[in-house]
C-alpha cells in the first residue's frame, strides 16, 4: 500500500487482536502529529492505493469492503441500520460510490483524530476506546459486543457518520480469498455453507488453488506461538529466580532461629547490644560480631573463663534443683528424701 511523506506505519504482531488495537490506538493518542488513523487487518490483501482513496474522501470514518472470516455463510463485514438495532450485514453489496453504513471491523477503516477523542472522552474513566462493551443506549442491555461495532456505534451516538468507499475491496485469508466475486459465484447465498466443495472448485476457478494462504496463516498462528511461549518461559524464569530467593530468605530465617536457640541469655547477663544495620558502622558491626557470644566472647574456653557464664550455669542448676525437688515432693508427699 503506498505511503505519503509522513505516514507512519505501525505493525503489532503475535498477540490477540484486541490488545494490538489497543496499543496502537494508544499511540495514537499520545503522537498528536497524527490527524488520522488507519486501522488494518494482518491477514488481508489490500489495494495499493487505498490509502489515498480513503483520506481523499475527507470523513470521519471510511471503510474499504470486506468480508468476515467465515463461509458459513459467506457474510459482509459491513452492517447497515434498517431502522433500528438490530444492525444487520448489507446483502446486496455495491461496488461502486460512497454508502453511509452502520458498522464495519477495524480491517480496513480510517478514522480521524477529532472522532476517536470524541468516543474516548464520552466512555467512564479508564476504558479504552477499542475495548470491548455493552451498547445498553442502544440495546437496553448490558450484553457485550466486539471493540469495532462498540467504537462505531459510540460515534454514531456522537453525531458522525460511518462511509463505505464500495469501490475499495480487501481480500480476507480463509484458505481460500473471500472477494466478492467469490460470494456471487455461491448464488444461493443462504445455503451455500452445506457445500464445501462448491466453495473449493469456485477457489481453484478464480485464483488457483492457494497454499500460499494456508502458509501464511500458519505462520503468523507460529509467530503467536513464539511470543506467548517467550512469555512464558520469561516468567518461568523469573518464578525460578523468586523460588530461589525464597530458598535464600529461608535459610537466613533458619540461621537467626538458630542464633537464638543457641544464645539463650543467662539470667542477670546483660548481651552485646548490635545497631540496627542499615548504616556502613552497623554493617561493619553487625560482622565483627557475628559468631561471637551475647557477652562478646569469641572461643567457647573464653566463655567458660568468664564469671558471668559460670554465675550463669549456676543459677540454672539452682533452678533446675529446685524445680526436681518440687517435683519429687508433689509425687511422694513427706516422704521425699
Amino acid at each position: 500500500m503506498r505511503l505519503n511523506e509522513g505516514d507512519l506505519r505501525v505493525a503489532e504482531f503475535g498477540k490477540p487482536g484486541i490488545h494490538a488495537r489497543k496499543i496502537v490506538g494508544t499511540r495514537f493518542e499520545d503522537e498528536t502529529e497524527y490527524d488520522a488513523l488507519l486501522m488494518l487487518d494482518l491477514d488481508m490483501l489490500f489495494p495499493d492505493d487505498m490509502l489515498e482513496k480513503l483520506r481523499s474522501h475527507d470523513l470521519d470514518m471510511v471503510t474499504a469492503h470486506y468480508f468476515r472470516r467465515r463461509t458459513d455463510p459467506m457474510m459482509s463485514i459491513v452492517q447497515v441500520d434498517r431502522g433500528g438495532w438490530p444492525y444487520i450485514p448489507i446483502l446486496d453489496i455495491p461496488t461502486e460510490g460512497l454508502h453511509e453504513v452502520a458498522s464495519t471491523g477495524f480491517g480496513a477503516v480510517l478514522i480521524k483524530r477529532e472522532v476517536y477523542m470524541a468516543v474516548k472522552d464520552s466512555l467512564p474513566l479508564g476504558m479504552h476506546p477499542f475495548d470491548n462493551g455493552p451498547l445498553e443506549w442502544l440495546t437496553g442491555d448490558y450484553a457485550h459486543f466486539g471493540a469495532d461495532v462498540r467504537f462505531f456505534c459510540a460515534a454514531r451516538q456522537l453525531g458522525y457518520k460511518l462511509w463505505l468507499d464500495a469501490s475499495l475491496e480487501c481480500a480476507h485469508g480463509h484458505v481460500v480469498w473471500l472477494t466478492n466475486k467469490m460470494y456471487k459465484k455461491l448464488g444461493d447465498r443462504d445455503n451455500h455453507h452445506k457445500n464445501w466443495d462448491t466453495l473449493f472448485n469456485i477457489s481453484k476457478e478464480l485464483n488457483g488453488m492457494d497454499k500460499k494462504t494456508a502458509q501464511i496463516r500458519i505462520e503468523q498462528l507460529e509467530m503467536a506461538r513464539k511470543e506467548v511461549n517467550d512469555e512464558h518461559t520469561e516468567f518461568q524464569s523469573k518464578a525460578d529466580e523468586l523460588e530461589t530467593k525464597l530458598a535464600v530468605i529461608d535459610g537466613q530465617i533458619a540461621e537467626r532461629e538458630v542464633d537464638l536457640t543457641e544464645r539463650d541469655y543467662p539470667p542477670g547477663a546483660k548481651p552485646v547490644d548490635l545497631p540496627v544495620l542499615g548504616s556502613k558502622e552497623a554493617v561493619e558491626t553487625a560482622i565483627e560480631n557475628r559468631g561471637k557470644s551475647p557477652y562478646g566472647h569469641e572461643s567457647e574456653e573464653d566463655v567458660h573463663k568468664d564469671a558471668r557464664w559460670a554465675k550463669g550455669r549456676e543459677d540454672e542448676r539452682k533452678h533446675d534443683l529446685d524445680l526436681l525437688s518440687e517435683v519429687r515432693e508433689e509425687i511422694h508427699g513427706g516422704d521425699a528424701d
